[in-house]
């Protein structure tokens, strides 16, 4: 994503199709994205001719939803809305058509490729994720790369330290899009009378848009198809901004299978120690499993304890 733009994806849709844009713009989010969507940014009194404007104009990327209730009588204004995205001159910027529902193009639109969603399928959402991130045709990660472990391992964060990690964790460099490296990390002693030690991540001062993440990346092709569970304890103190677990799911040609990092229940201001847990039924296209700790904005966050944890025949959650 570039930086220069406070949003990745500014999503433009007729009203009629509000619930189902809604829920796309959720899961848009849930992917790491940095979503402008009306509801969530116009506040009463806002003037929302002007600040659709401003939207469309801090935005990278402009997905336009497209139905016959939006080629209707409200065409001409989204029609002008797309110039700035669709001038070959802004290189930076980038138009994604998205097809709802069955409809006639007009011919503006009928020169670009559009993502298909008319049937709701999950690689038609993986497809817009992916031309969202930019990271559409994006080599896979290497198998050897010397960061990734077997299985996992150190999640109560007790083990060695090595580069100011603990042993089996990394920045996500490589993996998250527009990770920051710029957060303070490092393993402490727990303060609550728990033995043992916990991850601390900090930042005094950093902007609601930008992100810390420490993962674990490893292979995971026996829990393809299968409940997993993540848990884990986290602590706040004056988070401007959220945190929270992540747990992502990849296939060895493909990113983004299942994602949840808690964006829509995480954990803000100042908290005291408590547990929380990710669900997730793992694709059957599943060979990869990255797991770890998210924290967007300033202020401190603690974490410790994390288990991965696997539904079993015998109907239990035991250890992956």
């Amino acid at each position: 994503m570039n930086a220069d733009f406070p949003y990745d994806v500014f999503v433009s849709h007729n009203s009629a199709d509000k619930p189902r844009v809604r829920r796309l713009a959720e899961r848009l989010r849930a992917a790491g994205l940095r979503v402008w969507f009306d509801e969530w940014i116009i506040q009463p009194g806002d003037d929302i001719y002007l600040a659709i404007e401003r939207g469309l104009e801090a935005s990278r990327t402009l997905v336009l939803c497209l139905s016959p209730a939006a080629l209707g009588s409200d065409w001409v204004g989204l029609e002008r809305s797309t110039v700035l995205f669709r001038d070959p001159a802004n290189a930076g910027r980038r138009f994604i058509p998205l097809l709802l529902a069955d409809c006639r193009l007009p011919d503006t639109l009928r020169r670009y490729r559009y993502v298909d969603l008319r049937q709701q399928s999950d690689a038609a959402l993986d497809e817009l994720i992916a031309a969202c991130q930019g990271t559409l045709g994006r080599t896979p990660p290497r198998r050897d790369d010397p960061r990734l472990v077997a299985r996992p391992l150190n999640l109560g964060f007790d083990g060695a330290v090595e580069e100011g990690y603990p042993h089996g964790w990394f920045d996500s460099l490589g993996f998250v899009a527009r990770v920051s490296t710029d957060y303070e990390v490092r393993v402490v002693q727990r303060d609550d009378g728990q033995s043992g030690r916990c991850l601390i991540l900090r930042h005094p001062a950093a902007g609601e848009e930008k992100f810390a993440s420490v993962m674990q990346r490893f292979p995971a092709k026996h829990l393809a198809g299968r409940g997993v569970r993540l848990e884990g304890d986290i602590k706040t103190e004056d988070v401007q901004g959220w945190a929270g677990l992540w747990l992502r799911a990849d296939g060895d040609q493909a990113y983004d299978l299942f994602i949840d990092n808690m964006s829509g229940h995480s954990v803000t201001g100042t908290t005291h120690w408590a547990r929380y847990s990710i669900d997730a039924q793992l694709p059957a296209a599943t060979t990869w499993l990255n797991v770890g700790v998210v924290f967007c904005g300033s202020g401190t966050v603690w974490a410790d304890n994390l288990a991965l944890r696997v539904w079993t025949s015998e109907n239990r959650w035991e250890d992956a």
